[in-house]
């Protein structure tokens, strides 16, 4: 009888009390949580981006979804549909055409051989491009891009998806485009294989700021290339 006695469960008393603690613990994590949540979102607002997302973060993600692209072409080409019949001339442009052996959304290689320009039934095509506003806005100018089983047949228009949503680009001449880079010789004839040198500038919080990256496709495809 002794040892039931000592062997009793909590008071009504020691359970509310209980509760209680637990209770003001699990409220002040949540406000801690929802604090936080709402400084960050603030920050990322301040930052020029989407809610909890910079421009800046923003920025280096376009510049990388292009750039791994590039290092997979087996051919560029610059330039819009119309500029096709002087591709080897156009060495600036607004947009860009890159072919690959690979799927351009998964980077998952196709069936044909990997890293070449001749079998080419399988390959696509990543097509990117700066489109302005069309309102004469600059602001408003975004980076685009679509994939394509052909080179021609359509451009990039403001009817495809954005690379990054929430960046917002400066438009300013030269402050948006794609350059091939012709190897020289020294003697001023073209020699070996090209570069493509991106210029991307955004704006982040009311500060300007500018990506450059100067990247040389896998195969060093040219425009002769077919």
């Amino acid at each position: 009888m002794d040892t039931l006695r000592h062997k009793r469960g909590m008071t009504l008393i020691e359970l509310l009390v209980a509760s209680l603690l637990i209770s003001v613990v699990f409220l002040a994590a949540s406000s801690l949580y929802i604090s936080t949540l709402k400084l960050f979102k603030s920050a990322g607002q301040r930052a020029g981006g989407g809610p909890g997302i910079s421009t800046e973060t923003d920025a280096f993600i376009a510049m990388e979804h292009i750039t791994r692209r590039l290092r997979l072409a087996n051919r560029v080409i610059m330039g819009l549909d119309s500029d096709s019949a002087n591709q080897s001339t156009v060495l600036v442009s607004r947009q860009i055409k890159i072919r690959m052996d690979y799927n351009p959304q998964t980077l998952v290689p196709n069936n044909s051989p990997v890293g070449t320009a001749y079998v080419k039934t399988d390959d696509q095509w990543a097509k990117y491009r700066f489109v302005p506003d069309g309102g004469g806005d600059v602001t408003k100018t975004t980076l685009r891009w679509k994939i394509a089983a052909a080179e021609t047949g359509g451009d990039v228009t403001s009817a495809d998806p954005e690379v990054a949503p929430g960046l917002k680009l400066v438009d300013s001449g030269a402050s948006l485009q794609f350059q091939r880079r012709d190897w020289s010789d020294g003697a001023g004839a073209t020699a070996g294989p090209f570069t493509i040198y991106i210029t991307l500038t955004a704006n982040a919080a009311g500060r300007t700021f500018t990506l450059w990256n100067n990247i040389q496709p896998h195969l060093m495809a040219n425009s002769g290339d077919t």
